[in-house]
């Protein structure tokens, strides 16, 4: 089993191996029960094609040969066209007795210089309990932690909306630390290179107003880029 104290080297090996069995158990599941036809005939009436998603009820999966357990849904939203698009998801999950450590696949996105955009999952990104803690702060984002499956499941596409940028090791510094921009907020933490892969690991979070004003001055730049790419 897996956790965020885990060596990458183990984080990357083993995630990889547990997701694609989660996913055909998501599969199985999904296609037995015609959960995709009826998400699709649900959200015709209740979408927003930028805003709002349709979650599917929450299936679990616990590995045999590893003991991570993997919380999985398909989500549904309106695209551009008036389409209903169906996304399968995956996440392993660990809960402390009031917040939770989550793990999600990267789907990053290349651009060439025709614009042609090219998709690809090439990292894993650990959200931790501290982190989920910040988020609770009153003075922070306030979020309540009572439906902690709910929380995770809006959080993992809220994060799917995000931009981050990378820092360079400082001195003294072991890891690359990044920072993902989201709507009004931000998480910090350090990302490590595995092979062609990475794993990232964000440790805690600010809203725009708990920020100082040095912090955000450090920032600006990425925050005008990320917020009006998000605007898109």
């Amino acid at each position: 089993m897996i956790s965020q104290y885990s060596k990458p080297e183990e984080i990357d090996h083993e995630f990889w191996q547990d997701k694609a069995k989660a996913l055909y158990w998501l599969k199985k599941h999904t296609s037995r029960r015609a959960v995709e036809w009826q998400i699709m005939e649900d959200g015709y009436d209740v979408m927003d094609c930028k805003v709002n998603y349709k979650f599917s009820e929450p299936i679990y999966y616990t590995s045999p040969s590893t003991g991570n357990r993997w919380l999985l849904y398909m989500a549904a939203r309106r695209d551009d066209n008036g389409d209903v698009r169906i996304f399968y998801r995956t996440m392993l999950y660990y809960f402390t007795e009031k917040y939770m450590t989550i793990m999600l696949a990267v789907t990053t996105c290349e651009e060439n210089s025709e614009g042609d955009r090219r998709n690809m999952q090439n990292g894993i990104n650990i959200y931790t309990a501290h982190m989920f803690q910040r988020m609770a702060d009153p003075d922070r984002l306030g979020v309540d932690m009572t439906d902690r499956i709910s929380v995770i499941r809006n959080f993992a596409e809220f994060v799917g909306t995000g931009w981050s940028d990378t820092r360079p090791p400082r001195d003294n510094e072991l890891h690359t630390q990044i920072m993902m921009r989201l709507p009004g907020s931000w998480l910090r933490g350090h990302t490590v290179d595995v092979g062609r892969r990475h794993v990232t690991i964000y440790r805690t979070f600010w809203t725009d107003k708990s920020m100082t004003y040095k912090q955000l001055k450090d920032v600006r730049t990425f925050k005008k880029f990320a917020d009006e790419n998000m605007k898109r």
